[in-house]
């Protein structure tokens, strides 16, 4: 006997329930799933755009890197990480300390000396914020090559 050919489309459909279920499973498995990948992603951005961390500004402390430093402090200071927190006072203190000890530096020798004043005011300022850290006044005027009057 022959089976009767029945043209593509037209075919008949049968229902079953036990697929209708777990298609619908599928698609909740699906939901919690992108949901967990979205959690994930969300988790590591916020983590990712915290800053520059404690460790951070240490490290480039003990190298001597103090224009790091002063990327480290504009960056966390213009997204309004760890402002007031008093364990990144004295990184940035030094920052503070480097770049307008490093503008006094080219203000001088420029001779512009409105621009040098205004610099020493925010240079004398970060000094007094140096605390632990104030031999590292030293250190930075030493890499500058800023000779001691």
């Amino acid at each position: 006997m022959r089976s009767k050919m029945v043209p593509p489309g037209q075919e008949k459909k049968t229902f079953r329930p036990g697929v209708r279920v777990l298609d619908v499973i599928i698609v909740i498995l699906c939901v919690v799933l992108l949901a967990s990948v979205a959690g994930v992603i969300a988790s590591f951005l916020e983590e990712r755009n915290s800053g520059y961390q404690a460790h951070s500004f240490q490290y480039a402390l003990d190298i001597g890197d103090y224009s790091r430093m002063v990327s480290f402090t504009d960056l966390n200071r213009s997204e309004k990480f760890h402002v007031d927190d008093p364990e990144y006072i004295e990184y940035y203190a030094i920052a503070d300390y480097y770049k307008a000890t490093w503008h006094v530096n080219l203000y001088q020798k420029t001779g512009e000396a409105e621009m040098e004043m205004l610099w020493r005011e925010k240079q004398a300022d970060a000094r007094s914020r140096l605390g632990f850290y104030a031999g590292e006044a030293a250190k930075i005027e030493e890499k500058l090559g800023i000779v001691a009057e």
